[in-house]
């Protein structure tokens, strides 16, 4: 079993504000990507990525190796964020996402008093954020042993303001690093 240390936590933001039009940016063309769905499928502009419906249950046993990640909807965040659930995220072997979160990775993170997710997103609230997770054993430059790398992917920004009309944009960033890493 991995062990994870409290300080070998990385955040990488990837809130990747555009300056130009939302509209400009092009979506994922890379190779076919498998993610487990906890929920609805949301609306993408990609062909070559499909979804697989799976339970919060089952998402720790069944993932290892069956996905690219695991993507759990906004309708399930307040479920996701349970202390069972919470506890098994630093040991997966494949990446979670969850989409919709207005307060970033906390409410899915293993606290000392944790206030559920509704209470965390009223103190924390961060309307830019459209998608965030972990990426297990990530390897970072440096550094002995691999990471948990957490990342936030945004929604974009145009005219100086923020585009949350447009979702699929953090969907295509969220399957070009998936991809690439």
């Amino acid at each position: 079993m991995r062990m994870i240390h409290a300080l070998g936590v990385l955040t990488l933001p990837a809130i990747l504000a555009g300056c130009g039009s939302a509209e400009e940016e092009d979506a994922y063309d890379g190779p076919a990507l498998s993610f487990g769905i906890v929920g609805d499928e949301p609306d993408i502009r990609e062909n070559q990525v499909e979804f697989t419906p799976v339970n919060l249950e089952n998402v720790h046993g069944e993932a290892p190796n069956d996905f690219d990640g695991i993507l759990v909807m906004e309708e399930h965040l307040a479920e996701a964020a349970e202390p069972e659930y919470v506890a098994m995220y630093p040991d997966m072997q494949t990446p979670i996402f969850f989409v919709g979160t207005e307060a970033g990775i906390l409410p899915f993170v293993d606290l000392n008093n944790p206030i559920g997710y509704e209470e965390t997103v009223r103190r924390a609230r961060d309307e830019s954020i459209h998608i965030a997770g972990f990426v297990p054993d990530y390897p970072v430059d440096g550094a002995e042993e691999e990471t948990l790398l957490t990342l936030t992917f945004g929604y974009p920004i145009a005219n100086n303001e923020l585009q949350t009309d447009n979702p699929e944009y953090s969907y295509s960033e969220l399957f070009r690093f998936i991809s690439e890493h």
